[in-house]
């Protein structure tokens, strides 16, 4: 079930790409109990939470995509702004990330 204007995803298959047709950032949407669909790799901004998910990945190095840290522009990722995902499953999504930042970031995934 998909709601207001599509800023609320509930019980749903999302594919990333149906949200960035326009744009790369995805901002102020709420995902709940979705299989969230790749291909894609992410990047993690503003106060974007992530609760109970998890991720179809073999292990935290084809999860995590590492930037070098002199880097200030990327093309290609899907940013997502302040966004909630609670008790979904992320197939075939990377998660991109500063080097300086993984560490913090691969610990709140518990790795």
């Amino acid at each position: 079930m998909t709601e207001h204007a599509d800023r609320i995803h509930r019980d749903a298959i999302v594919r990333l790409s149906d949200l960035t047709l326009t744009g790369n950032i995805i901002e102020a949407v709420t995902f709940t109990n979705c299989l969230i669909v790749g291909p894609a790799v992410i990047l993690i901004l503003g106060a974007t939470s992530l609760e109970e998910c998890s991720w179809d990945a073999p292990g935290p190095r084809a999860l995590f995509w590492e930037i070098d840290d002199a880097r200030s522009e990327i093309v290609g990722a899907v940013g997502l702004l302040d966004c909630t995902f609670s008790a979904c499953r992320f197939t075939n999504v990377g998660i991109g990330a500063h080097r300086k930042d993984l560490p913090k970031l691969q610990a709140g995934f518990g790795l």
